[in-house]
C-alpha cells in the first residue's frame, strides 16, 4: 500500500493505493462511492496481526508547495 498526497495534477483526492507482489497497481484502497469519503491524505502505520491501519492527513500538494498561508486553514483547505 501506497499513500498518496493527491493526483497527478497535485490535486484532492489523495489515497490509498495497493500493489501486488510485482508491484502493480491493483486497486486504490478507498473507492470513490465510499458512504464516508476522506478528501486529505499523509501517512500510515499497519499493524498486520492486530488489523488496524492509522492514518493522518494534511492537505493536497498544490496548497503547499508555496509555502504555508493561514488564510488556506479557515478556506478548509487543511
Amino acid at each position: 500500500m501506497i499513500s498518496c498526497l493527491g493526483n497527478a495534477k497535485g490535486e484532492l483526492p489523495g489515497g490509498f493505493i495497493l500493489l501486488n507482489q510485482n508491484f502493480e497497481v491493483i486497486d486504490r484502497w478507498n473507492k470513490e462511492n465510499d458512504s464516508l469519503p476522506v478528501q486529505f491524505y499523509y501517512d500510515f502505520w499497519y499493524k498486520p496481526r492486530s488489523n488496524i491501519m492509522v492514518s493522518s492527513e494534511w492537505a493536497a500538494p498544490n496548497i503547499f508547495d508555496k509555502g504555508f498561508n493561514p488564510d488556506d486553514v479557515s478556506s478548509n483547505k487543511y
